[in-house]
């Protein structure tokens, strides 16, 4: 491959050309690639804090709300409701830390990590299928 007086690249063979296409087109593929990857890490992250907020200020609410019904002779309802509220919260932040797991599997999509989130997600399901009765059984 040589410069043409024109300025412009001059391949010696079609064949040249062909491969110098394709080797621009993996290139363009590969960054593309990476954007994606780093992009999808950041996703992960902002989801997964987002539940690490979300669960905070439900386990602050929570104590908060606890400590209060020591004070008050509101019995054994208004316990089951603090609870029943915190365990709707748990629930929405395993929500969000199911979700990032999957984004993350997404990017980096080996057997090892999709066992791992296959795991975290059957675990994950049971809580939620169990707060879930619970939360149905105070309601009721």
């Amino acid at each position: 491959m040589k410069q043409a007086e024109n300025g412009f690249l001059q391949y010696g063979s079609y064949s040249s050309a062909v491969s110098h296409a394709g080797s621009l087109r993996e290139n363009a593929v590969g960054q593309v690639e990476e954007i994606f990857y780093h992009l999808s890490a950041d996703m992960a992250l902002c989801v997964e804090a987002a539940s690490v907020v979300i669960i905070f200020f439900a386990s602050m609410q929570a104590l908060v709300r606890a400590v209060a019904s020591l004070f008050q002779t509101r019995g054994l309802h208004g316990k089951r409701e603090i609870w029943a509220r915190y365990a709707v919260w748990l629930l929405l932040g395993l929500e969000f830390l199911l979700a990032s797991d999957i984004i993350r599997t997404a990017i980096a999509p080996t057997w090892t990590d999709i066992g791992q989130l296959a795991a975290v997600a059957v675990i994950r399901t049971f809580l939620n299928y169990f707060l879930t009765k619970d939360i149905e059984t105070i309601g009721t």
